[in-house]
């Protein structure tokens, strides 16, 4: 996601092209998510670790709401 003007005071924001290979990474992104607070609910992980590993996650699959929910 790029500004390249602004109108009206209002960023204008270029679109991200969707791939499937985006999509994929979204999907096995989120996936990994789940997996890590059930882990983290049945006391398997600590919270910390969770954290830790959604930070490498989000670096390696790069999410498209990356910026978002960091």
């Amino acid at each position: 996601m790029e500004v390249t003007e602004v109108k009206n005071g209002v960023p204008v924001i270029e679109p991200t092209p969707l791939t499937q290979a985006s999509l994929q990474r979204e999907y096995d992104f989120l996936s990994a998510e789940r997996f890590l607070k059930k882990l983290c609910a049945d006391g398997i992980i600590t919270e910390n670790e969770r954290c830790k590993t959604l930070q490498k996650l989000r670096d390696k699959l790069s999410p498209l709401y990356k910026e978002i929910r960091a």
